[in-house]
């Protein structure tokens, strides 16, 4: 099977009058971190928007397999997210009519369990979780917890039904964007689920990555852009309708929908609401992009010039993710950095997608060899600085320049 392949219809109207909307770099498959230096091809990275409909979708679909047959991300390891599963937990029980401890509950693209775990220790028994990954299915596992190893199909969505029943919660977190069938996909749904069953859903937004120029969330393992007005009448097709929606700051900027078959119970206000920011931040148009296109062209010279006044300077990046991937060839970054920090232990002594840049834990040592860091993963920025001044500020002799590139270029003081 090939790399990657066109996407020439829309993933929800099916019409292929679909047109250019954002260009960005071509990249390899960017969580694709290897123990050896490796060769990289580069795809296609662009965002097509649908002149039907208004969604917006990846111009290409790499293969799913190449995308995440050893996928490093494990939900366990980022910051405030077990947290917000637990706020998420209380949203599921006030939502979820006569919810009992042996009701089943499932959580696609479980990662490590994290989320589960959290129905595990509030004595819910009937859990299980859909994860294609090898290594994080093993870490959901030791926790006692059900999982198919799999990616969802016909046959699984049949195993469910099967060997654990109807579902009453299905969580679908940060998976449905990475979804390329999304018509199969929701058939498959039909197996396990009937009028008493709630899904809960959310995803990174199109409206996080117009509002806080989340470009470095535009990757191949993200095939669609979602927001609710073309979200509308494809759930409707399936008989789903959207009884709450809202907007959060969950990943720089989340849609979070929740879904059941009746009538009964919906927050009209909160779709209202959520429709009207949509409607302010202009995502049906085809030209949304055009702003965060010109500020960082911007960004971009303005960085290099920066960096290129500290060339005998030892610089390195603090981030190694998909996200750092993007960061650094649309920057034009790739050869800026002696290496890269990360705290995720996983990725460590391993190289980055093409450019072969080696990660490495912060430790006293590695520090002491640092004049500059900046930030790739900007968003956690302040967080990455703290733990920096109570780990290292006191032990190390050489005083490091920390550059924060987004949401604007400044020095971290």
């Amino acid at each position: 099977m090939a790399l990657f392949k066109k996407k020439i219809f829309c993933r929800l109207c099916k019409s292929k009058d679909l047109v250019s909307s954002y260009t960005l770099e071509d990249t390899p498959i960017e969580d694709d971190y290897t123990k050896k230096k490796n060769t990289k091809i580069l795809i296609p990275t662009e965002i097509k928007s649908c002149k039907m409909c208004g969604f917006k979708q990846l111009s290409v679909t790499v293969n799913e397999k190449k995308v995440y047959g050893d996928f490093l991300y494990a939900t366990g390891t980022s910051y405030k997210l077990k947290e917000h599963f637990r706020n998420h937990y209380k949203k599921i029980n006030k939502f979820t009519k006569n919810l009992k401890k042996e009701d089943l509950i499932v959580d696609f693209g479980s990662s490590d369990g994290t989320n589960l775990e959290i129905f595990k220790k509030k004595g819910y028994k009937n859990l299980v979780g859909i994860e294609p990954s090898k290594r994080l299915s093993k870490i959901t596992k030791k926790k006692k917890i059900d999982v198919i190893t799999d990616f969802f199909s016909n046959k699984v969505a049949k195993k469910i039904k099967k060997k654990y029943g109807t579902a009453k919660i299905v969580c679908i977190y940060n998976l449905l964007a990475n979804i390329d069938d999304l018509d199969s996909f929701f058939k498959n749904l039909k197996i396990f689920t009937n009028k008493n069953t709630t899904i809960f859903f959310e995803n990174f937004s199109l409206l996080g990555v117009i509002k806080e120029n989340l470009f470095d969330s535009v990757y191949h393992e993200h095939l669609s852009y979602f927001h609710i007005k073309p979200l509308q009448g494809f759930l409707k097709k399936y008989g789903w309708n959207i009884k709450y929606a809202g907007h959060n700051k969950v990943k720089g900027g989340s849609l979070e929908l929740i879904l059941g078959k009746d009538v009964f119970g919906i927050d009209k206000k909160s779709i209202t609401n959520s429709l009207k920011v949509e409607k302010k931040y202009k995502l049906m148009e085809h030209t949304i992009f055009n702003k965060i296109i010109k500020k960082n062209k911007i960004i971009k010279i303005k960085l290099n010039k920066i960096l290129k006044k500290f060339e005998d300077k030892r610089i390195v990046g603090y981030g190694a993710s998909c996200g750092s991937t993007v960061f650094l060839y649309n920057y034009g970054l790739t050869k800026k950095f002696k290496f890269l920090l990360d705290d995720e232990k996983r990725r460590n002594n391993l190289y980055s997608p093409g450019a072969n840049i080696k990660v490495f834990n912060p430790t006293i040592k590695i520090m002491s060899k640092i004049d500059i860091i900046l930030i790739i993963s900007w968003r956690y920025g302040k967080i990455i600085y703290k733990k920096y001044q109570e780990r290292f500020v006191k032990k190390i002799k050489n005083k490091i320049l920390w550059l924060q590139v987004l949401p604007k270029i400044k020095i971290i003081k």
